[in-house]
């Protein structure tokens, strides 16, 4: 039994309405069947608010989008990832350790760093969210790095 669930999201990435997610596809305006949408963010960027499913942004369809926009899309699906049932700390330490680059932030450091330590990675953990809450202890993702620090994130 497929079931089909009908959606309002329009992925701007492609500039189509994802207007159905079945069981193993997702079906575009366009009729092309791409890959099931895993996870979707919303992420405010200089052209407004914006809807990306994880089809979309696997295919790094960015034109249009500043920097700063591309990183905050890295670190939504990067902390998507983390903070999902399965959560894949690997794929969240490769999302998030991009959002870094291009939007080298407290919040994203912090959550690169949390990414770091449920991986296993104490280390590197501990250093990213020593400098993120140095750089700005208030900032937004300052309880992640904190967890971290006092050892149970």
């Amino acid at each position: 039994m497929a079931y089909l669930f009908l959606v309002r999201l329009n992925c701007s990435l492609w500039r189509h309405a994802v207007i159905s997610v079945e069981l193993n596809s997702c079906l575009f305006t366009v009729g092309e069947r791409k890959p099931a949408a895993a996870h979707s963010i919303w992420a405010d960027t200089s052209r407004g608010r914006i809807g990306i499913c994880s089809a979309c942004y696997e295919l790094e369809q960015f034109e249009g989008l500043s920097t700063k926009d591309i990183g905050a899309i890295h670190y939504m699906f990067g902390t998507a990832y983390l903070s999902s049932e399965d959560s894949d700390f690997r794929r969240s330490i490769d999302i998030l350790t991009r959002a870094v680059e291009l939007l080298p932030v407290p919040e994203v450091q912090s959550a690169l760093g949390c990414a770091h330590w449920r991986a296993g990675n104490r280390p590197i953990a501990l250093t990213l969210c020593r400098e993120a809450l140095e750089r700005q202890p208030t900032h937004f993702g300052q309880e992640k790095a904190r967890a971290v620090l006092d050892g149970a994130a």
